[in-house]
């Protein structure tokens, strides 16, 4: 039955027949159209993978080409650029035996392309990775195997010395297992993906202490992907456009191996949308767009408004984009969230709003008020409107959808890129959902719940067909624009495209020369954002002159990108984002950094790379509360920072990645460089770093380096800083110590950390792992404590001391050449020097100051030209006075009583030390006193303190 307000005729003037019930269930409770979306799906999830890029892609946009084609429609593939990872094989062999596996999605870029002759090693099954499984386990220069659902136990294996890692297929996963599978950091470590029964055949292999060689064939391919799109033209309003879509590519962290069927909902739901407005004509044009590369910061979504948006049909104004809807399904619950902007995460935590974020503006979200009342109303008849939470001018605008840790989300919305033209978009998902069977790779098709799609059918139908066949659709219906503001609300709309030029700095030219083949990475959220990192970028390859273009960009709002080329041989990283002087350093020189912030259309930016080698660290924390770096709400982010042995400063070539989630992290240096690496926490509460890797040993405390001729891998990373902060605290103790500073607490702490660290030798070389980093841990503390709240601030006090006493040695050296020697000219001057010098050789032998402090004689000679420059501004400002009060006398006819205190204050001192020389025996026992005095009372108003381990009840 219709509603008593719904009317019952179209009249005449084209006025609509409203949404029925009849309509509704014609759609969403015909078990034919059921039927049919279980059939796509199916179909859809027999392509094995949809990753972009992957074969079974292609064939799902071949599937999807050919049903529009089937039901009547015609259809186009419109083609855009992308770079994604491609696997070429990969499988391991020991001795005349060969196993298929699989790839696994790369750490960050790099895709552990393994030589060509492999990587060999003795293979060892270590079942979960804990502590349990590996003690007694030698895995230093192994092959290790593991069961998959180990979570992030492999990277510890990676720490202790494991040059692999094959992971087995469980009999059930989770999409937080597989997402952990891989960091953000590009660790070169090969990882590959066995079936079970290969995994079984390793097992026995590993028993018998065989030795093993894998091939891991993967690499960036630059290739062609494809969105589809058709039209079902309106029968009254064929210039107004509502666009419906869904990606169709699928993801798993194995890209082989991604079925997806779960993830093929939405789009196996828009086909059979598309069949059913095939044959039932709406009143306004609809536009099915099948996206790809929605893994990939949503490129297909990207491309698709580029190329459709910014036509001239659209722009001219004789086709009009007024809405455009999204779908995107599981079947975790029945309900679904009405949601038009992206999650709260990563940039607009900082304060900088993403520009996947526009929630916080409410005046934007007020645009929508005209779509919340007609969804209400579409809606407004169906027993499941309860389901639906409309997303709109609520607090919180990410409605249902939830978080995974603090504040990472899961959900990316194609629609964003529709938002940022100013036209309306919004997107149906489904709330509640985790999406916990998705991503891994095993088949997820028995975990469908159909009866939960049902009702989410209902919804979105009911939504569509309202929009379509409205009458008069009072919506904002705004022309795509490129660059829009509204100051008021102070929010920016617009699609900028950003031409990115890659380029090495040329020291023999004195400027920057393009770089072709280079992987450009546009970095549309957090790069290392707590497991999602996958999702947060769209990579391409710069062209012969260095060029590449992205689309997309919000004016005034910070996007990030980074460069990397890689050995085409093993794969290694040979170029990365240069962070010297040369490089981003300079920041706005020329347009050089690797950050845009868009203010015109087309925007400029020149990247700079340059050639180097990779260090690679683990296991690095926050020693201090031991856990890891990464902070959801901190102004003052982590520090990981590389300095030049020689020179104790920053190179002026190097790159450095941290992922602070995994404590994994990278330094990239020209080749046949020594380094130190060093780690700081949180700058803003110490100020000097907690981690140091230096090369040290108990002949050389400051350390020989980091050598870096080649890929470097710093194994059991926290052992090696421990060491390495304890020998440079010990070795600058020690010098402290020769001249008679010392400090019980440094003394304790270099004791307990010895104590540890001889722990963790013996633990290693027991193969007991929990107790060797509990050890090397306990050693870290004890040794940064020593380094940090001890030693360095006795350096420190010595640095400063030097600053403050240096000026009163300097005037001391003029006034006692005056009581000793009283000559004039260049003798005064020769007299005032020897003196000098005298006193700092006295103070070189009884104080640490010039053996501890770097540049001390500088120091000393830049406190000089300060007193120096002191002196003769004073006498500049001082004859300024007398020429202004000079004026003031003869032309204003001012009179100045003139009282003259610099040449008494300098005649006093002279005649005071000319008396010192008169009355000598008296002088001297007055400044016996008062030498005796200052002693006195400096020692006994001194205090020095200890530092101790106690224990206390809990």
């Amino acid at each position: 039955m219709m509603q008593d307000s719904v009317p019952k005729i179209i009249s005449e003037e084209n006025a609509l027949n409203l949404i029925t019930e009849e309509k509704i269930d014609s759609f969403s409770e015909n078990s034919e159209h059921l039927e049919n979306i279980m059939s796509h799906v199916k179909n859809f999830s027999s392509f094995k993978t949809r990753v972009t890029g992957y074969p079974g892609s292609f064939e799902a946009a071949d599937y999807i080409y050919n049903f529009f084609t089937k039901i009547g429609l015609s259809p186009e593939k419109k083609g855009y650029l992308i770079a994604v990872p491609l696997s070429q094989g990969a499988y391991v062999v020991v001795e005349n035996l060969r196993f298929s596996g699989e790839s696994l999605w790369p750490n960050g870029v790099q895709t552990c392309k393994t030589p060509p002759e492999g990587i060999t090693g003795r293979l060892i099954y270590i079942e979960d990775g804990s502590y349990e499984k590996i003690e007694g386990k030698d895995l230093e220069g192994s092959i290790v195997i593991m069961d998959f659902n180990s979570g992030t136990n492999w990277i510890k294996a990676a720490d202790l010395g494991a040059k692999a890692i094959i992971f087995i297929e469980p009999g059930s996963t989770t999409s937080l297992e597989s997402l952990k599978k891989a960091v953000p950091a590009p660790v070169n470590i090969p990882r590959l993906y066995v079936n079970k029964s290969v995994g079984e055949e390793l097992i026995k292999l590993s028993h018998l202490n065989r030795q093993a060689t894998i091939f891991n064939d993967m690499t960036w391919e630059e290739i062609t992907a494809y969105n589809i799109v058709c039209t079902i033209e309106g029968s009254i309003y064929p210039e107004e456009i509502i666009i419906i879509s869904a990606h169709y590519d699928s993801w798993s962290v194995v890209p082989a191996l991604a079925y997806g069927s779960e993830d093929s909902l939405s789009i196996s739901t828009l086909l059979e949308l598309a069949r059913y407005f095939s044959k039932n004509k709406p009143a306004r044009t609809l536009m099915f767009a099948a996206f790809s590369g929605y893994y990939q910061a949503t490129a297909g979504s990207i491309n698709f408004v580029e190329q459709f948006f910014y036509s001239e049909e659209i722009q001219s104004g004789r086709k009009k984009i007024v809405l455009h809807i999204g779908l995107d399904f599981s079947t975790e619950s029945d309900g679904m969230d009405l949601l038009y902007t992206g999650p709260p995460s990563g940039a607009w935590l900082r304060g900088e709003w993403g520009s996947a974020w526009f929630g916080d503006l409410q005046l934007f979200a007020s645009r929508y008020a005209s779509i919340r009342n007609y969804v209400e109303k579409y809606i407004a008849h169906l027993e499941e409107k309860a389901s639906l939470n409309i997303v709109l001018q609520e607090l919180y605008k990410w409605g249902t959808q939830p978080a995974f840790r603090d504040w990472n989300y899961l959900y990316r919305l194609d629609t964003l890129n529709t938002i940022k033209t100013g036209v309306l978009a919004f997107t149906l998902r489904t709330s509640w959902a985790y999406r916990t069977r998705w991503f891994t790779p095993l088949e997820d098709h028995q975990y469908i719940r159909w009866n939960n799609l049902k009702p989410q059918l209902k919804l979105a139908f009911s939504i569509i067909e309202g929009f379509s066949d409205e009458g008069d659709l009072k919506i904002e219906k705004n022309v795509p624009v490129r660059y829009y503001q509204h100051f008021v609300a102070a929010y920016f709309l617009g699609y900028i495209t950003l031409n990115v030029k890659v380029v090495e700095y040329n020291m023999s030219r004195g400027w920057y020369t393009p770089v072709s083949g280079a992987l450009v990475r546009y970095l549309s959220g957090d790069p290392n954002e707590y497991l999602f990192w996958f999702f947060n970028s769209y990579s391409r390859f710069s062209d012969s002159n260095g060029n590449v273009a992205f689309y997309g960009l919000v004016p005034y709002r910070q996007s990030t990108f980074d460069v990397w080329k890689f050995d085409e041989k093993d794969g290694s990283i040979i170029y990365a984002v240069d962070r010297g002087i040369y490089g981003t350093l300079a920041e706005v020189a020329g347009g050089i950094s690797d950050v845009a912030i868009p203010v015109a259309h087309p925007y400029n930016i020149l990247i700079p790379i340059f050639r180097c080698t990779e260090v690679t660290f683990f296991n690095i924390f926050d020693v201090r509360y031991l856990r890891e770096p990464y902070t959801t709400f901190t102004t003052v982010p982590y520090r990981l920072s590389v300095y030049d042995l020689d020179r104790k400063a920053e190179p002026i070539f190097y790159g450095i990645y941290f992922d602070p989630n995994n404590g994994v992290g990278l330094a990239f240096v020209k080749n046949g460089s020594k380094v130190i690496v060093a780690f700081n926490p949180n700058p803003a509460e110490t100020r000097r770093p907690l981690i140091l890797l230096a090369n040290c040993s108990l002949e050389n405390t400051e350390g020989y380096g980091l050598l870096v001729n080649k890929p470097l891998i710093i194994r059991k990373t926290i052992y090696e800083a421990a060491k390495d902060v304890y020998y440079i605290a010990l070795g600058r103790y020690e010098r402290l110590r020769e001249k008679n500073v010392q400090n019980r607490g440094a003394e304790v702490l270099l004791e307990s950390a010895k104590l540890f660290i001889e722990k963790a030798e013996l633990s290693f070389r027991e193969r007991n792992y929990r107790k060797f980093f509990g050890s090397s841990i306990a050693a870290l503390s004890y040794a940064s404590g020593a380094y940090n709240g001890c030693v360095m601030p006795l350096i420190n006090e010595s640095g400063t001391f030097l600053l403050f006493f240096t000026p009163i040695v300097i005037v001391f050296s003029i006034l006692f050449e005056r009581l000793v020697f009283h000559a004039y000219g260049l003798k005064k001057i020769i007299g005032v020097l020897i003196i000098l010098t005298i006193i700092l050789i006295i103070l070189s032998i009884l104080t640490p100051l010039f053996s501890i402090i770097s540049n001390s004689i500088f120091m000393i000679l830049g406190v000089g030209i300060l007193l120096l420059s002191t002196f003769v501004i004073v006498i500049f400002l001082r004859e300024s006075k007398e020429i202004m009060e000079y004026f003031a006398e003869t032309k204003l006819g001012y009179h100045i009583v003139r009282t003259e205190k610099t040449a008494a204050m300098l005649h006093s001192l002279g005649v005071a030390v000319d008396n010192l020389r008169k009355h000598f025996f008296i002088s001297v026992t007055a400044l016996i006193t008062i030498i005796i005095m200052s002693a006195a009372i400096t020692t006994f108003t001194s205090v020095s303190y200890t530092v101790k381990a106690v224990s206390s009840a809990r």
